[in-house]
Formats: structure tokens, sequence, C-alpha cells
């Protein structure tokens, strides 16, 4: 019994793995050139090999590990402008 206990509570402090990030239904137009054709959401922190394959079909943008004061959340591939829904 004790070997079960064990290996569950060892399973568990496992690190998940990332998941792919789905695409949102609604995403804003980019503010600087008004197109939602390429607008992408951003990505922060170590990205697993599935962000790494999405970023490179240009599903998501990878903003890598250093958090900018005002996070930005969306990214446009059309004229490399980052920026949040709320702000322009």
């Amino acid at each position: 019994m004790k070997d079960k206990t064990t290996k569950a509570k060892q399973h568990d402090k496992l690190p998940q793995k990332q998941k792919a990030i789905k695409k949102q239904d609604s995403k804003p137009n980019c503010h600087k050139c008004k197109s939602d054709a390429q607008v992408v959401d951003v990505v922060y922190g170590k990205p697993a090999k599935v962000l790494i394959d999405q970023a490179n079909r240009k599903e998501v943008f990878l903003a890598g590990c250093k958090v900018d004061k005002i996070r930005k959340n969306w990214y446009c591939y059309s004229c490399e402008h980052k920026f949040n829904s709320k702000s322009k």
C-alpha cells in the first residue's frame, strides 16, 4: 500500500506539460494597422515544444521571460505591434 501512495504523491509533484494555446474566436483589431488577420496571443515564459511549433506557424507570439511593466497580450505579425485589447 505504501508504494502506491508514494508513487501517487510523486506523480502529483511532476511538472505539468504546457498545452497549446487555443485560437480565440474574438480577437481585437491591431491598434496600429487596424488589421485582425495576423493578430495572435502573446505568450510569456519558457515555451514547451508545442508552443514553439505554434510560434513557427505564427499562431502565437513568444515574448520571452522578461515581462514589460504593462503586460501586452496581443501581437500583430502584420506590423509587429504588441498591444492590449483595451489600450491604444
